[in-house]
């Protein structure tokens, strides 16, 4: 009972479908435990006040720091029907950013992008399976921007629409979603999106409108697209002193 092995200090990504009937919402999450078998914390996953059809939730959870074991917890009230489906734990990857300055064309032909250092394992969300072809991404930096390089194989047509989606604040088509975190609290971070068309998207976790001077360039070769973008670390809030 609660030996999933964890990397303490990482950060998980926690999601599940639940629906409720004639119950009141009680609530998800994940506990953590030392080698000594020692609790070290409980990170709670909250549920709609209402899910009466089915209801997504997907959260992150970060991992105690001394924790090498955990447990996911699902609970459900005295009266009615809870029910949990495809309740899914990602780890999210650890990778070292190259130091270098691309130029931001889209191509992904400098040095930085050829590294092996790369993330090149990607999940089919909500967690039903991996990516087939796999992704794969990279990171640079040098002293006043932060780079980050996507590439993506597709098997089937390739979504290329400008724009955004009428009446939401997502980018049309296919595209990639980059979350800064600066503080590593999961709580408002930097989100930037670059779909295939080359539309760019800069907001807040919050959705608030976020000025983050970010430069970017896609590039369609056959069925494999590539994005570059470039983040000012001024835009970031960093504390650089």
């Amino acid at each position: 009972k609660y030996t999933v092995p964890v990397k303490g200090g990482s950060t998980l990504v926690f999601s599940y479908w639940i629906r409720i009937e004639r119950a009141r919402p009680i609530g998800t999450g994940c506990h953590f435990y030392r080698a000594d078998k020692g609790h070290v914390g409980f990170v709670p996953v909250p549920v709609p006040s209402t899910a009466q059809d089915w209801t997504y939730v997907r959260q992150y959870v970060p991992v105690p720091p001394d924790a090498v074991n955990m447990g996911i917890a699902l609970y459900a009230g005295d009266e009615g029907i809870t029910w949990y489906d495809d309740v899914a734990l990602l780890g999210t990857p650890d990778m070292t950013a190259t130091a270098g300055t691309p130029v931001i064309d889209g191509r992904l032909s400098d040095d930085c992008w050829t590294s092996a250092n790369c993330v090149r394992t990607f999940v089919v969300e909500p967690g039903t399976g991996f990516a087939d072809p796999q992704p794969r991404a990279w990171v640079a930096y040098d002293n006043s921007r932060v780079y980050v390089a996507f590439r993506s194989p597709k098997t089937g047509p390739l979504s290329v629409v400008k724009g955004l989606v009428p009446g939401k604040q997502t980018v049309a088509g296919d595209y990639v979603e980059l979350q800064l975190d600066q503080s590593h609290q999961h709580k408002n971070p930097f989100r930037l999106q670059v779909n295939a068309a080359g539309t760019v998207l800069a907001t807040r976790g919050d959705g608030q409108v976020w000025d983050s001077g970010a430069q970017s360039a896609v590039q369609i070769s056959g069925g494999t697209w590539s994005a570059e973008v470039a983040v000012p670390l001024s835009a970031l809030d960093l504390d650089l002193s």
